[in-house]
């Protein structure tokens, strides 16, 4: 039998960073499992898949564990396992297993649980207020994904559009939008502090930088993990999304934050 090398990482960020991009890089150019019907099939902590497993007197690490396995992926020597950690995924995993157990296990806990070799490649938006705005849209039109080989059917675009078909489409919920962002900036200081406290192995990456230059990404990750990767592949299933939804949306949020601003400042 043979016996493979483990490479074990985690790509930790927070929603609208672009990581759906970045795992179709990996899978193209075989840094991750491929037969998964969808990137969000990588979320392995999600809570959807959360409800549907087994907690109670169960320890946390074999959850974890059993979790990360159903990820692996044989590349020659290599059993490479990968997947999404989104910090509230993270909380949520805990408090259902807490409830359940009467327990009081933390993020530390949740950490330990992971092997010391494991890597980390954290991605993180720059431009929060875009990456705000973009989760409402997508919040808001259950639209998450924008693929070029994808065809839907008009009547599921219909049902996936009915929220932005009997209302504006570029309607504004000013504080929803604000909560999102608040939201967002909470999660990125707790990857800090997780990063930074545990000194974690970590490649930092920014989507509008990474996104610009596709073939320097795959190259700084493999350089990162290791791993060889013979031919770059930068043909992506996943298109940039920039519409002029998207931006109409963004220029109405800052318009109404500067006259917030301005108020508030008379």
């Amino acid at each position: 039998m043979t016996k493979h090398i483990v490479k074990k990482y985690v790509v930790i960020s927070t929603k609208r960073s672009g990581t759906n991009l970045f795992f179709d890089l990996l899978i193209k150019n075989k840094l991750a499992k491929s037969d998964y019907v969808s990137k969000r099939d990588f979320e392995i902590f999600h809570p959807y898949l959360i409800q549907k497993i087994n907690l109670k007197r169960v320890s946390l690490k074999d959850i974890i564990t059993k979790q990360i396995n159903k990820t692996s992926y044989i590349n020659n020597e290599l059993k490479i396992q990968c997947f999404k950690l989104f910090p509230a995924h993270i909380t949520y995993l805990l408090n259902k297993y807490n409830n359940e157990n009467n327990t009081r296990k933390n993020l530390n806990d949740f950490f330990d649980c992971l092997n010391s070799n494991t890597l980390y490649i954290r991605i993180e938006r720059k431009d929060k207020i875009r990456q705000a705005v973009s989760s409402y849209k997508a919040e808001k039109t259950g639209i998450w994904i924008s693929n070029k080989n994808y065809k839907m059917s008009i009547g599921h675009l219909l049902r996936r559009m009915k929220n932005v078909f009997f209302e504006n489409p570029l309607s504004l919920n000013y504080d929803n939008i604000n909560y999102i962002l608040d939201d967002l900036k909470s999660q990125e200081e707790a990857i800090s502090n997780i990063i930074d406290k545990r000194s974690l192995p970590h490649l930092n990456l920014e989507y509008e930088a990474f996104s610009k230059n596709l073939h320097k990404t795959i190259k700084g990750v493999s350089r990162f993990l290791d791993i060889k990767t013979p031919k770059i592949n930068t043909s992506t299933d996943l298109e940039i999304q920039r519409n002029s939804n998207s931006e109409k949306l963004y220029k109405k949020y800052v318009r109404k934050k500067l006259n917030h601003l301005d108020y508030r400042a008379h």
